[in-house]
């Protein structure tokens, strides 16, 4: 039995398809967003229409991502290798991988937590410094951005992970995993946008208020935030 989780390009998909119980990404990809978790408000629906790629080696890989990158009708496309090692290799080879971490930040009205970045919803969120770990990363991530202080009892939430051309390595292509975890919030008292990271607002939303979040955030996002709207 295999599983599809789900990296994004842009508004665009790349499902990396793995065995069950293999490993990928020194096992990210277990607490990843996969393809049975969908709701039905979910923009991808189905896997049945979606041109499949067999990879072997690096350089399979390198011709099919320059060919998809350039066909923008290739909306959602396959990957799968005979093994979870073998693709582990060729997309570590191929990719700078970049971790981040971020916080799904909750206060006692059962609201979360968003910021305004460059004119979309995001979650605060970050890179994660050498010799932190995840959860450090994502409550510090969380005070800089916002200003919220959280209580230091986190519990994990997944995984997300988008592909980007890193504008300070020659167009280097990155792959990153961002792990989320949920937080409570103890004290908003300080809460502000970091300004230096084009953050313009902070605010706190309710569950039943998350279309407004929806409508105007990044695709990479919507499984999160739809995992939590009532």
């Amino acid at each position: 039995m295999e599983q599809m989780y789900k990296v994004f390009f842009n508004e665009r998909v790349v499902y990396i398809s793995v065995q069950k119980n293999e490993t990928l990404f020194n096992n990210d990809m277990r607490n990843g967003f996969s393809e049975s978790e969908l709701t039905a408000n979910s923009p991808i629906n189905s896997l049945s229409p979606i041109p499949t790629f067999q990879i072997t080696k690096t350089a399979d890989f390198k011709h099919f991502w320059f060919d998809f990158v350039n066909n923008e009708q290739l909306q959602k496309v396959k990957v799968e290798a005979k093994t979870g090692i073998q693709l582990n290799e060729i997309l570590n080879s191929f990719f700078h991988i970049v971790k981040a971490a971020g916080g799904l930040v909750f206060n006692s009205k059962e609201q979360m937590l968003f910021i305004e970045r460059l004119g979309k919803w995001d979650l605060p969120k970050g890179k994660i410094d050498k010799g932190e770990n995840a959860e450090e990363a994502a409550i510090r991530e969380v005070k800089e951005e916002t200003g919220v202080l959280v209580s230091p009892n986190v519990k994990k939430a997944g995984t997300t992970f988008h592909i980007y051309a890193s504008p300070y390595h020659n167009g280097e292509w990155v792959l990153k995993p961002t792990y989320w975890f949920e937080m409570q919030a103890i004290d908003s008292s300080g809460m502000t946008p970091q300004l230096s990271e084009n953050i313009s607002n902070v605010c706190w939303f309710n569950p039943s208020k998350f279309e407004v979040i929806l409508s105007n955030t990044y695709a990479s996002l919507k499984d999160i935030v739809l995992r939590y709207k009532k």
